[in-house]
């Protein structure tokens, strides 16, 4: 069998394909050559900014398995996937301790000021220490957007740094937000000192944070994604930058990937960024090649995935009967929901 990888992977995740099938990893990683290869593929492996439509789905005959390198599935058409019997699966969890981090290390780089200190430093401004400030962290309130795993554990971590912590997520109730209590949107907008985003990206979400969004925030609040690009809206947190409404902003992921260098945000001395490396540190990457892989190769071995996100389509002989018709069940499920993984992911993959 032939497994399609649009990116390169852990080595451990090559090795549990190897048992089913020959990984091909695309040379260029462009649409067309992903077009080119999928068409004989039995299944496919997602990893960076290429997605996966129906008419890619329509175009292969032989899919029986769609994987996604991390959390974020918006840019897979799963209705599509669904209806032509086509299982998606996901790493839930893989990525946590390390997305959670990196969140953290953003928003205390920019409380502290550690870039503008740096620069300070190394240009001989060292008595500017006498006239500039710090923002602590202890007794301040962080508002987090999207409480499932990720955001839950960046909750965990503001314990240690005895900051409040306050969460806005429609589909939780307060019994399962435990000890974090829930706000509104706007209630969280206009009383955090920080936000953190952790949601998925979904109609619901697109630009959530945007120029009224930006305006309701607190005077100096800090800002920072690592969940999905296209959650926020650049030029209005740029605008929130030069005008100093905000006092920082931390992103790992853009709406763009990569992001147009020529953005007035990329020029704001009060922003921070990193190229959407939360998941990358070395054991999470394996953890997510070794649970992803394995689900590949379940559903190529005829298994049920452990972590399919349309359980709906797994064992279903739609592809069989039908392989050239359109799909027409209802729209991605479970897209809209607030309390993502990685929010994902933008949809941007890892």
């Amino acid at each position: 069998m032939k497994v399609v990888l649009t990116a390169p992977i852990n080595p451990r995740g090559l090795e549990i394909l190897r048992e089913v099938a020959r990984p091909v990893i695309l040379a260029q990683g462009t649409a067309e050559e992903l077009a080119a290869e999928i068409r004989d593929a039995d299944g496919v492996l997602f990893r960076g900014s290429l997605g996966c439509p129906a008419e890619l789905i329509h175009s292969a005959p032989r899919l029986k398995v769609i994987g996604r390198y991390g959390v974020g599935y918006d840019n897979v058409d799963v209705a599509a996937a669904t209806a032509a019997g086509i299982p998606v699966v996901i790493t839930p969890g893989a990525n946590t301790e390390t997305v959670a981090e990196q969140a953290w290390a953003l928003l205390l780089a920019l409380a502290r000021r550690l870039p503008f200190w740096h620069r300070a430093v190394l240009e001989g401004r060292w008595n500017c220490r006498y006239t500039e400030e710090s923002i602590p962290v202890r007794g301040k309130m962080l508002g987090i957007i999207g409480l499932g795993r990720i955001g839950r554990r960046v909750a965990r971590l503001a314990r240690a740094f005895e900051a409040r912590v306050q969460a806005y997520d429609p589909y939780l109730t307060p019994a399962e937000a435990a000890d974090v209590p829930l706000v509104d949107l706007e209630t969280l907008l206009r009383t955090s000192d920080f936000i953190s985003l952790h949601c998925l990206l979904s109609e619901e979400t697109r630009r959530l944070i945007d120029r009224e969004a930006v305006g309701k925030m607190k005077p100096g609040a800090i800002v920072v994604n690592t969940a999905r690009g296209a959650v926020c809206d650049l030029d209005a947190l740029a605008e929130g930058l030069q005008s100093g409404h905000l006092a920082g902003v931390g992103l790992d992921v853009f709406p763009e990937q990569p992001p147009d260098l020529s953005h007035p945000i990329f020029r704001q001395e009060n922003f921070l960024c990193s190229p959407h490396v939360s998941s990358l540190t070395p054991d999470a990457d394996e953890k997510i090649a070794t649970m992803v892989c394995s689900d590949i190769v379940r559903v190529l071995r005829g298994e049920r995935p452990h972590h399919p996100v349309n359980p709906e389509a797994v064992g279903s002989s739609a592809r069989l009967s039908s392989p050239s018709k359109p799909p027409t069940s209802p729209s991605n499920r479970g897209t809209s929901r607030c309390n993502g993984e990685n929010g994902s992911t933008g949809g941007e993959s890892l």
